[in-house]
């Protein structure tokens, strides 16, 4: 979820036949629905969208892509990101760490061959059970150990109508690659991922919250563009995906935090990510010549 999770998204979940009214705002109530352990079986098993020709996440060749000025009249714009939230809570929903964020204006972002301006709703991560895998997005069949997603909607509408909407969603994918000493950034937030347990309902508040900016690349002008879907079941084909192309560091230990995370059944949550799916036909541009 897309890979492309709500308060986690892509992992937000529908399946096969339902509606965007029956979506469930409590993914774990649902995480027994899905697996990735079946992920291959997915178009199988949820055939109303995983089964489409739009999916993601896909394979970037680098070589393949086309420069396009994705910019129009202006570069991709940020309003809000160095904004500091109110709150923000981790939650363990047995697929991902997901993270929502409080503010009295939502982050948004806009321009950059966007067609409309789009708030953010959370951010959720992808990792694997070590460091040759986990990215959900490979660029040139090379694999990331860990990729950041973070999600947003359409100004204006229901996160129901978003899901029914093409290009409803615009998700911002950042790798990380393997380093040899922490990231000040993503500190604060896995320092508390033990908390995530069933006594305290797999939720916690993050101290100090700070502004999301500090997950951002400092290239913000580097950037794939293509058209696909959530990375998780129904796999709805309504997102709009950016993926930068400057990765970002994490250490190892930082990396087993996310590894040390269980679902419901005890099990430790590893390889969440999806794996590439065809372009089918589709064009991926980059924003750089």
């Amino acid at each position: 979820m897309v890979a492309l999770l709500l308060p986690s998204f892509i992992s937000f979940i529908i399946f096969a036949g339902a509606t965007a009214s029956q979506w469930s705002y409590n993914p774990r109530e649902e995480a027994s629905k899905w697996s990735y352990s079946t992920k291959n079986n997915w178009p199988l098993e949820f055939p109303l969208h995983c089964a489409g020709y739009r999916q993601s996440p896909i394979n970037i060749p680098k070589k393949e892509t086309s420069w396009k000025w994705l910019g129009t009249f202006l570069p991709l714009k940020f309003s809000g990101y160095d904004t500091v939230p109110t709150s923000m809570t981790a939650v363990n929903n047995f697929h991902t760490l997901s993270v929502t964020a409080a503010y009295l204006r939502k982050p948004r972002i806009f321009s950059g061959g966007l067609s409309s301006p789009y708030e953010l709703l959370n951010f959720h991560f992808h990792w694997g059970s070590d460091e040759t895998k986990g990215s959900e997005h490979t660029i040139n069949t090379v694999q990331y150990p860990l990729e950041l997603h973070l999600v947003h909607k359409l100004v204006g509408q229901t996160v129901d109508d978003a899901l029914e909407t093409s290009q409803g969603l615009a998700v911002l994918g950042i790798f990380f690659e393997l380093s040899r000493t922490d990231n000040p950034a993503l500190s604060r937030l896995l320092n508390i991922t033990s908390q995530l347990t069933k006594e305290n309902n797999y939720t916690a508040n993050v101290p100090n919250p700070y502004a999301l900016s500090s997950l951002l690349p400092d290239d913000l002008s580097s950037y794939y563009r293509y058209e696909g879907s959530l990375t998780t079941p129904v796999c709805n084909e309504v997102v709009v995906w950016t993926v930068f192309k400057q990765p970002l560091p994490v250490s190892k230990a930082q990396l087993d935090a996310l590894r040390d995370l269980t679902d419901d059944k005890g099990q430790p949550i590893q390889d969440n990510y999806r794996n590439p799916l065809p372009l089918n036909g589709r064009k991926v541009y980059r924003s750089w010549l």
